[in-house]
């Protein structure tokens, strides 16, 4: 018996039929479950087609921040991104980064790279979130947002919820010693802890990402975004740390969001998990 595949939007309880009894662990010792029915709920109903299609897979050139990532970043995830501080920052959305992201090269990936070119890639964008964040408005969760799409297999989003998930502490009293240092750091915690997650967690986090990318079925645009750009399907293209900052973001999802919480709670209590082919 085949996987169900998820090519239509069913949102009920009866066809969340894919859990295998993969786990992502955590070092809390906490374990994230269900891992594909999260995968491919999100891509489907979540933000995947606004923010990581429409946003990422579809935006070029990949060294300049346009008004395009700021949009899907707030069209997606509601971040109220201050569209005056990016404009403030990079001079009408052409602020050309090409230097600071020649070291971050397009496959460079947080989990799966060595450690010496993870290294060298974790200085350069410390230098590129300690100048976004300095910006009024702006601190490493917006950067981190915005360029995530520029660079998706190597930049970490850093919002609360991931670094709730991360052990990550709240917001400090007050940034010291100034606020763009203070995001730097945060963003290089967020990054470390979620390679390190990564590895522990390689193998099965490559299945997942075979899974999303290659069993998940390309889907019809609903959003405005990808009707106006004449998209007339939307692929799914995942990596290995998008994969992991889906089931990090979506572990606390489940416990406090108005959406996620309920849908969570209607899952586990019918415990449908299907336990069938696992390939």
């Amino acid at each position: 018996m085949e996987v169900p595949e998820s090519g239509d939007r069913s949102d009920r309880c009866t066809g969340d039929r894919l859990d295998d009894g993969l786990m992502v662990r955590l070092p809390s010792g906490n374990s994230i479950d269900h891992c594909r029915v999260r995968l491919r709920r999100f891509i489907q109903f979540d933000e995947y087609e606004v923010y990581d299609f429409w946003g990422g897979c579809c935006q070029q050139p990949a060294s300049r921040i346009t008004r395009r990532h700021v949009n899907a970043t707030n069209a997606a995830m509601l971040a109220s991104s201050s569209c005056k501080a990016w404009e403030a920052l990079t001079a009408g959305y052409t602020r050309d980064f090409a230097d600071e992201l020649a070291a971050i090269s397009n496959d460079l990936d947080l989990v799966a790279s060595s450690e010496d070119e993870v290294t060298e890639g974790l200085e350069a964008l410390g230098k590129i979130v300690r100048e976004i964040s300095s910006q009024p408005g702006l601190t490493d969760m917006a950067a981190s947002k915005v360029l995530h799409l520029l660079r998706p297999h190597f930049v970490a989003i850093s919002d609360s919820y991931v670094r709730e998930a991360l052990g990550i502490s709240g917001e400090a009293a007050a940034y010291r010693p100034t606020k763009g240092e203070f995001c730097a750091e945060r963003m290089f915690k967020v990054q470390t802890k979620i390679r390190a997650i990564g590895l522990n967690n390689l193998e099965v986090l490559e299945g997942l990402c075979d899974f999303a990318n290659q069993r998940v079925k390309p889907f019809p645009p609903r959003s405005h975004q990808c009707r106006q750009a004449g998209v007339g399907e939307v692929p799914v293209k995942l990596t290995l740390l998008r994969v992991l900052d889906i089931l990090l973001w979506t572990s606390r999802a489940v416990t406090s969001h108005p959406v996620w919480k309920p849908w969570y709670e209607e899952l586990t209590r019918c415990d449908i998990g299907w336990k069938g082919d696992t390939t």
